[in-house]
C-alpha cells in the first residue's frame, strides 16, 4: 500500500505540473484571441467611419459633376446661339451691301475728324474730308442695325468665357474630390484585408484555446481521479500528524484568501477542490 501511495503521489505531482503548464498555455491563447479580436473590432469601426467619409466624397463628386454638366450644356447652347447670331449678321450685312464693319467705319470717321481738328488743311481738302465723313456716316447709319447684333455677340462670347472658366474650376474640384474618394477606397481595401488576416489569427487562437481547454479538462479529470484514490488510501491508512497539519494550514490559507477576495493560484484551486471533496 505504501508503494502504491508513493506512486500515486508521484503521478499526482506530474499531473499538477502538467495542469499548471496547460493552464498558462490556455490563458495565453485566450489573451491572444482577446487581443486580436479587439484589434479586429477597432479596424471594423475604422472601416465604418472610412466608408461614411468615402460616401460623402462620392456624393460631392456626383453633385459637382451634375453642376459641371449643367454649365457645359449652357455653354453648348450659347455656342449654338452665337453661331446663329453671326450667321444672321453676315446675311444682314450682305443684304444691306455693307462693305465695312460698323466699327471700322466709326474708326475711320474718328480718324478724319482728328485730321480736320489737329492739322492745318486747305479749304478744298477740308471740304473733301467733310464729304467723306458724311458718306461714312450714311454707311454707319445703314449699318446701325449690325451694332445690336455685335453687342449681343460680344455679350454671348463674354458669357461663354465666364462659363468655361467656371466649368474648369468645377472640373478641378471634381478631380480633387474623386482623388480623395479613391484614397479612402484604397485604404478601405487594405483595412478589409487586415481584418481578414486578424479573423484568421483569431480563429487559430480560438482553436488552440479550445484544444488546450479540452486537454486541461482531461488532465484535471485524471488528477481528480488520482486525488480520490489517494484520499481513499489516506482513509484506510491514515496520515502523519505533520502532513495533516500542513494540509490544514494550506486549506486555512486558501479560505483566508477567499474571505479577503485575493486572487487564487492554480495550486490554491486544487486545494480548494480537495476541501470540497471532504464535504
Amino acid at each position: 500500500m505504501k508503494e502504491k501511495s508513493k506512486e500515486l503521489k508521484k503521478e499526482i505531482n506530474k499531473l499538477r505540473s502538467r495542469l499548471l503548464k496547460l493552464n498558462e498555455q490556455k490563458e495565453g491563447y485566450f489573451r491572444k484571441k482577446a487581443e486580436v479580436k479587439k484589434k479586429r473590432i477597432e479596424l471594423i469601426d475604422r472601416i465604418r467611419k472610412l466608408k461614411e467619409e468615402r460616401n460623402k466624397l462620392t456624393d460631392l463628386v456626383k453633385k459637382e459633376k451634375e453642376e459641371r454638366n449643367k454649365i457645359n450644356q449652357e455653354i453648348r447652347n450659347l455656342i449654338t446661339k452665337i453661331k446663329e447670331k453671326r450667321s444672321e449678321r453676315r446675311k444682314l450685312k450682305k443684304e444691306l451691301k455693307i462693305k465695312k464693319d460698323p466699327s471700322k467705319i466709326k474708326t475711320e470717321i474718328e480718324r478724319i475728324e482728328r485730321i480736320i481738328e489737329t492739322e492745318a488743311v486747305s479749304f478744298t481738302k477740308e471740304q473733301r474730308l467733310m464729304k467723306q465723313i458724311r458718306e461714312l456716316r450714311e454707311q454707319l447709319n445703314e449699318a446701325k442695325v449690325l451694332f445690336g447684333l455685335d453687342n449681343e455677340i460680344d455679350a454671348i462670347s463674354k458669357r461663354i468665357e465666364e462659363l468655361k472658366k467656371k466649368s474648369g474650376e468645377v472640373h478641378e474640384k471634381v478631380k480633387t474630390l474623386a482623388a480623395q474618394s479613391q484614397e479612402k477606397h484604397e485604404e478601405l481595401i487594405k483595412l478589409a484585408n487586415k481584418v481578414e488576416e486578424l479573423r484568421k489569427k483569431e480563429n487559430e487562437a480560438k482553436e488552440l484555446f479550445e484544444k488546450s481547454k479540452k486537454e486541461f479538462t482531461e488532465v484535471n479529470d485524471e488528477l481528480q481521479k488520482k486525488l480520490m484514490k489517494i484520499k481513499e488510501l489516506i482513509k484506510k491508512k491514515g496520515v502523519k500528524s505533520g502532513d495533516v497539519m500542513e494540509l490544514r494550514r494550506k486549506e486555512k490559507d486558501v479560505l483566508e484568501k477567499i474571505k479577503k477576495g485575493e486572487k487564487l493560484t492554480t495550486e490554491d484551486l486544487l486545494i480548494l477542490q480537495r476541501i470540497e471533496f471532504k464535504k
